[in-house]
C-alpha cells in the first residue's frame, strides 16, 4: 500500500496542488481558532458571553434560550460520558489565570497567523505553481518513478538467494 501511495501522491499533488495547500492552511487556522475557543471556555469567558446572549435574547420575542440549549447539550454529554466533564467546564483559582493567559496568547497567535497569511498570499500562489511544476517531472520522465523499483527488486532477489541459498 505505501508503495502504491508513493506513486499516487505526485499525481494527486499535480492535479490538486492548489486545493490541498489552501485546505491545509484553512485547517490550520480553524484548529488555532478552536484551540483559542477551548482556552477561553476553560478560562470562563464563554460563560459570561452565554449569559449576556441569553439576556439579550430574553429581551426580544425570540423564544431561543441560550442557557437552555447549553444545559441540554451538557446533559446530553453527561449522559454519554456518565458524569461531568472537567474538560468543558471553567477552571477556578490559579488554573483559571493560566487558562486566561493561554487564551490571550492563542488569540494573539491567531491574529498574527492570519496577518502573515494575508501578507504571504502572493508567496503561497508561487508555492502552488512551483509544486505543480515539480510534479510535472513525473509526467515527462516516467522512468524516474520506476528506477528505484528495479534496484529494490534486485536487492530482494539477492537477499532471497542469500537466505534460501
Amino acid at each position: 500500500v505505501p508503495l502504491a501511495l508513493a506513486f499516487v501522491w505526485p499525481l494527486f499533488l499535480w492535479l490538486f496542488a492548489g486545493p490541498v495547500i489552501v485546505g491545509l492552511i484553512v485547517a490550520e487556522v480553524l484548529f488555532m481558532i478552536l484551540l483559542a475557543i477551548y482556552f477561553a471556555l476553560r478560562a470562563g469567558w464563554l460563560d459570561a458571553a452565554a449569559d449576556a446572549l441569553d439576556d439579550a435574547l430574553n429581551g426580544t420575542s425570540i423564544s431561543l434560550s441560550t442557557s437552555d440549549l447549553l444545559e441540554s447539550a451538557q446533559s446530553s454529554l453527561d449522559s454519554v460520558y456518565n458524569g461531568t466533564s472537567a474538560y468543558t467546564t471553567a477552571a477556578s483559582g490559579e488554573a483559571q489565570t493560566l487558562w486566561t493567559i493561554l487564551a490571550v496568547a492563542q488569540i494573539i497567535l491567531v491574529a498574527i497567523n492570519v496577518i502573515v497569511l494575508i501578507l504571504c498570499a502572493r508567496y503561497i500562489q508561487k508555492l502552488i505553481s512551483v509544486l505543480r511544476r515539480c510534479t510535472k517531472i513525473f509526467k515527462s520522465a516516467v522512468a524516474i518513478i520506476f528506477f528505484p523499483l528495479g534496484r529494490m527488486l534486485a536487492q530482494s532477489a539477492l537477499l532471497t538467494y542469500g537466505v534460501l541459498g
